[in-house]
């Protein structure tokens, strides 16, 4: 070996060099030294790889499972090939899970009578349905609900500039009502909240308990004791939509 291969090599080593493929430490687990085009299978955590160059970054392999199923924790830097889903993975706000579009216990495909931006937002609030073990008629009220309240779309509001700071599908005006249910931050929490779908459909559920017979009432008379709409009535409509959907998410 020549003496300037030796030197070089001898280099490296005092200086502590990390070398693609060796293993690396950051706060959100152990990963391998690699790439970002090599980076397949977890999301990058820069400064970990010591001296290597900007590309190498230490690779933490990380699944993620969310409503719409399970994915891989990756940078949103790089594309998804199905959806990307915020709050289900280690790390900054940058990591997010990618849940491919044939990820999803019941097939992942769009539920009866939405799109894949709605299904999504439909399979949080049967998640969360789950959780407060309120059965297929609670998932038949919330799903009305969300139909009619905003069509099953994460709604800002033009009169509260806040709400624009977090993800949305499009913005309404009613008062200062944000969200799928369209919530008051005033009366429900804070404006973050009532924007989030797992955390605003909590909220939804926790009132709809609350509500002493709620489960032999129609669907329309107990999603108006929760929301205390207006228009009592309009959520009868969506009855049909919402038993079409929960066959599927919370049969």
């Amino acid at each position: 070996m020549k003496l300037s291969v030796v030197l070089s090599l001898l280099s490296l080593a005092a200086t502590g060099m990390a070398a693609i493929g060796d293993s690396c430490a950051s706060g959100y687990g152990t990963g391998t030294c690699k790439t970002d085009a090599n980076c397949t299978g977890g999301f990058n955590v820069v400064g970990k790889c010591p001296n290597d160059p900007s590309s190498v970054k230490c690779c933490v392999p990380s699944t993620c499972s969310t409503p719409s199923g399970s994915g891989i924790c990756r940078n949103t830097g790089k594309s998804c090939s199905g959806t990307y889903y915020s709050g289900y993975c280690p790390g900054p706000s940058d990591i997010k899970c990618c849940v491919t579009s044939s990820g999803g216990g019941d097939g992942g495909s769009n539920l009866p009578g939405l799109n894949a931006k709605q299904s999504a937002h439909a399979r949080v609030i049967a998640s969360v349905a789950k959780t407060n073990a309120v059965g297929n008629r609670g998932c038949k009220v919330a799903m009305a609900t969300a139909m009619q309240e905003s069509t099953m779309r994460v709604l800002a509001n033009t009169g509260i500039p806040e709400s624009y700071n977090y993800p949305h599908d499009g913005a309404g005006s009613d008062h200062d009502s944000v969200g799928l249910f369209q919530q008051r931050p005033k009366y429900w929490g804070t404006v973050k909240d009532c924007m989030d779908p797992k955390t605003s459909s909590q909220k939804f559920f926790t009132a709809l308990k609350a509500v002493s017979g709620w489960q032999s009432m129609t669907i329309a008379k107990a999603a108006q004791s929760v929301q205390k709409s207006a228009y009592p009535d309009a959520y009868a409509k969506w009855e049909t939509t919402a038993t079409n959907i929960c066959k599927v998410v919370y049969p």
